[in-house]
């Protein structure tokens, strides 16, 4: 058999099983972790900018994952490392439509259905400005957590009545100096 089409099929049963019971990837750790190495494996990342020379069933894989992954963060809304795993599928073209996703950013992060508490949303906010401040972070996924995370929970929190008080003076300083001014070795670059 193909590596391929095993991987491919591995992945087609964890998202069934997702389908069915949301909560069960959660109690599955190494399964999780397996999905999480295919999601940031190169070979996905080449597979996926070369969409037209794969077979129809086969494009579905990342959305696949994506879906997977989503079931586990619903059911683990701490885990903020696989929302900023996901958003990388915005950094590639595709054809295949993720607006399911950007849908539970809009609803589900920004607006605050998945986390309960205003200090789960400032966590939330203060782990995707930490991601945003690692060297090895792409500029165009930092981007996407801006306009797909960051910014529209802010403006969520401070549409509220009353205001939610989700940003101290250290948080503010932090986004202002490390992501609204990345510096000049990045402005030189663009």
């Amino acid at each position: 058999p193909n590596y391929n089409e095993l991987r491919f099929q591995g992945v087609t049963i964890v998202r069934t099983m997702c389908k069915f019971f949301p909560d069960w990837l959660k109690d599955c750790p190494k399964i999780l972790a397996q999905l999480l190495r295919i999601w940031q494996s190169k070979e996905r990342l080449t597979r996926i900018q070369q969409e037209e020379n794969m077979e129809l069933d086969h494009l579905l894989e990342s959305k696949k994952l994506v879906k997977c992954l989503l079931c586990y963060a619903r059911s683990q809304p701490s885990d903020h490392d696989v929302l900023f795993n996901m958003l990388t599928i915005f950094t590639v073209r595709s054809i295949v439509d993720y607006s399911f996703l950007k849908q539970y950013y809009a609803n589900g992060v920004a607006n605050n259905h998945r986390l309960s508490t205003i200090k789960d949303r400032k966590n939330m906010i203060i782990a995707m400005i930490n991601k945003c401040k690692e060297k090895d972070v792409p500029q165009d996924l930092k981007v996407q957590a801006l306009q797909l995370v960051v910014i529209p929970t802010l403006t969520a929190a401070f549409n509220k009545t009353p205001q939610e008080e989700i940003l101290d003076d250290k948080t503010i300083a932090t986004i202002v100096k490390d992501l609204l001014d990345p510096g000049d070795d990045i402005l030189l670059t663009y």
